[in-house]
């Protein structure tokens, strides 16, 4: 395909955590995501109610075409540089493609959740770092403490620092 280059290029640029992108579109239109934090290490979009006329638009996310009818689809996009870009391509301006897009910033250092009011870590993404409940001035009675690694797509092997280490003798 041609790229053409024209006064009216649609180009719309998100510095916020949190956007929505909201059609309809009938011109191409180019999508581009900033960090909003340095420790921000993905978009999660969340696609919805899209209708597409396949052949004449589609949306290119992530390397993929996606076109027709989409209900709802989650991306999770990574930032390999400080901008993401996504794009909306259409051959013609007669028909109008609708859809919604919300999009979310994820903090890498923040995607341990918190599950429960108990103890239980989950680390979803390839790095992050966890911290013990506070132990002092004394620690909760009978604490047990459970760190999950949910493994990513391609990954094989964890790597564990363990940076203060402090555990109080029973004297």
């Amino acid at each position: 395909g041609h790229t053409q280059e024209s006064q009216g290029q649609c180009k719309h640029i998100y510095t916020q955590p949190n956007f929505t992108i909201q059609g309809p579109y009938t011109t191409s239109c180019s999508f581009i995501v900033r960090k909003s934090h340095p420790d921000i290490c993905k978009v999660r979009i969340k696609l919805k109610d899209a209708d597409l006329k396949c052949g004449i638009q589609n949306l290119h996310i992530n390397g993929q075409y996606y076109c027709g009818r989409i209900l709802v689809d989650t991306f999770d996009l990574q930032f390999v540089t400080d901008i993401i870009e996504f794009r909306f391509n259409t051959m013609e301006n007669t028909y109008p493609a609708m859809f919604t897009m919300n999009g979310e910033q994820l903090n890498c250092n923040l995607l341990e959740e918190q599950i429960g009011g108990g103890c239980v870590v989950s680390l979803t993404s390839s790095q992050g770092k966890v911290q013990s409940p506070a132990l002092y001035p004394r620690p909760p009675e009978n604490l047990k403490c459970s760190y999950q690694f949910l493994p990513l797509k391609g990954i094989c092997s964890i790597q564990l620092d363990f940076g203060d280490v402090n555990l109080p003798s029973n004297e």
